[in-house]
């Protein structure tokens, strides 16, 4: 009797140590199975990436037709402007039309009579200078006429004093024995004795100087 309960407190013993182990055994592998949760977040991650993959790859298939749509929008904008400029000005010359006013008109028939007076008493002077002028000083005669300009500024620097403001300088173009001269003559007199007077003192400046006859043709 006695070894029978002993025989039964042995199995009990075993069975007891069979379930601790059987539990110590079966813990780590819920520590190592644990991390499947993250698992199925990174499952969920990857899908999220499919579809913005997808998303990324639609756009950039619409992309050439959204910018041409930009573009034509733009070209849209400028014709509208453009028409609208146009419409702006048509208005504007059909509501105010160009009239000419009276005192404007007059302004008009006084600034034409004042160019015919200001001809006529140019034309006025140039014939009463022509009339008036008989004598002039005689200063070089060349044959080639561009030297003409070369000997005025060289005689205006030998007598600067002599020829300060404006002074009258023209040619007399005559032919000698088939050669062609160019004679240079300074200032319009009426007497003789003035031209004489201002020909000596060209001379005492060492510049040849005669009186001749007046020309009125202008060294250009």
């Amino acid at each position: 009797m006695q070894h029978a309960n002993l025989c039964k407190r042995y199995s009990i013993l075993n069975a007891c140590i069979a379930v601790l182990f059987i539990s110590g055994c079966s813990s780590p592998k819920t520590a190592v199975e644990s991390p499947q949760p993250k698992q199925a977040s990174a499952s969920l991650s990857d899908e999220e990436l499919a579809q913005l993959k997808a998303s990324s790859q639609q756009w950039q298939a619409a992309k050439a037709g959204v910018e041409r749509l930009l573009v034509i929008e733009q070209d849209l904008k400028l014709l509208i402007s453009q028409l609208n400029a146009v419409a702006n000005q048509d208005t504007a010359s059909t509501i105010t039309p160009v009239v000419p006013t009276a005192k404007a008109s007059a302004e008009t028939v006084s600034s034409k009579v004042a160019q015919k007076a200001q001809v006529a008493t140019n034309a006025a002077a140039d014939e009463k200078q022509a009339v008036k002028a008989l004598f002039a000083l005689q200063v070089a005669a060349v044959t080639d006429k561009d030297r003409l300009s070369q000997s005025l500024n060289e005689i205006k620097a030998s007598a600067s004093s002599l020829f300060q403001g404006e002074f009258v300088a023209n040619v007399e173009t005559i032919n000698v024995s088939g050669v062609t001269y160019y004679r240079l003559k300074l200032g319009a007199y009426q007497e003789q004795a003035n031209a004489a007077a201002d020909c000596d003192k060209l001379k005492q400046r060492q510049i040849n100087c005669i009186v001749s006859h007046y020309t009125q043709q202008p060294l250009k």
